[in-house]
């Protein structure tokens, strides 16, 4: 608890700051400015953990797959 009381709260990307610091892969959604419908997921090296972005951990398949083209 914080010392006025209030319960804390995890930040919004606590588990992906932990698995950026543990040395996953991170990736942000980019999205076209001018159409939002175009998006994709695209590798970061150093992400910013912005609030209103969007940011996973890159998924187990993709990684295996870039292994093995």
């Amino acid at each position: 608890r914080s010392k006025k009381g209030k319960k804390m709260t995890a930040h919004k990307w606590a588990e992906v700051i932990h698995a950026f610091a543990e040395g996953y892969t991170i990736q942000k959604l980019e999205v076209l400015c001018c159409d939002r419908s175009v998006q994709h997921w695209e590798d970061i090296e150093v992400p910013m953990f912005i609030e209103t972005e969007q940011y996973r951990i890159k998924p187990y398949n993709e990684l295996w797959e870039e292994d093995n083209e």
